[in-house]
């Protein structure tokens, strides 16, 4: 699919690791930020096997039987770490139909003195929650977890350069233990009722944090939202990321 055909545009990153291409890289990139907010990211690196193995490796976890994923439940973890199943999750106060797998960093529990007991950022530092019964999950995520980290990590400091700050100049929110967060979501098929009655897979909602690299199959279903024309399909294009910022 070519650039011209979708309604977002596309960043190739390698143009940043060219001299030659490297000034006006930093000029679509900032460009693009400013007018659009969002845009696919391809030329990133990223070996199309790993996705693969990541995506195997997701669906054998989402096809076991409902019993066996809740073994990991989130209900299970004050690190907010593990399974949530389809219904479980609302945003704008609608259900959203879809299940989620929630994995960060693995961290020690942070043990808080009681005075700073509501505090409640310390609980996201803690270990994931793995199933048994896709013991190659762990490995697998966690590859893929800190491959697409040091992607993020580049495209941040791209972003400084193209907004004529120094590069590392939020190098200091890197360091240490920032909450990063893997969300691997699984849309089941949808045959409700169209219009206002349909379940909508994920509502309409604006991510926290400073990037989101979103990858999502060629099934597709993503859409942003633009003051010019509203919603909009972000399709898929094959071997890219969905980039957004806030």
């Amino acid at each position: 699919m070519s650039a011209d055909t979708l309604n977002l545009p596309i960043i190739d990153l390698s143009e940043l690791d060219n001299e030659s291409t490297r000034a006006d890289f930093y000029k679509k990139l900032r460009a693009h930020a400013r007018n659009y907010g969002f845009f696919y990211l391809v030329g990133h690196g990223i070996d199309p096997n790993d996705r693969e193995k990541m995506l195997n490796a997701a669906k054998k976890f989402f096809a076991l039987p409902l019993e066996e994923k809740e073994k990991i439940s989130m209900d299970n973890s004050p690190h907010f770490r593990g399974y949530t199943k389809n219904g479980n999750e609302n945003t704008r106060q609608k259900k959203d139909y879809r299940e989620v797998l929630d994995i960060g960093e693995e961290l020690p529990v942070i043990r808080v003195p009681e005075e700073e007991k509501d505090r409640i950022q310390y609980n996201m530092s803690g270990p994931n929650q793995w199933p048994a019964a896709v013991p190659e999950l762990e490995t697998t995520s966690m590859h893929w977890f800190h491959t697409v980290k040091q992607l993020t990590i580049k495209l941040l400091r791209a972003f400084m350069v193209a907004l004529e700050l120094p590069e590392d100049a939020l190098d200091e929110l890197l360091v240490g233990t920032p909450i990063d967060l893997l969300k691997i979501c699984h849309y089941p098929a949808n045959t409700g009722e169209d219009g206002e009655g349909q379940a909508q897979g994920l509502g309409p909602h604006k991510d926290t944090g400073l990037l989101t690299m979103l990858w999502q199959d060629e099934t597709g279903g993503l859409q942003v939202f633009t003051e010019e024309n509203g919603w909009i399909d972000a399709v898929p294009v094959k071997n890219s990321f969905y980039r957004q910022y806030w």
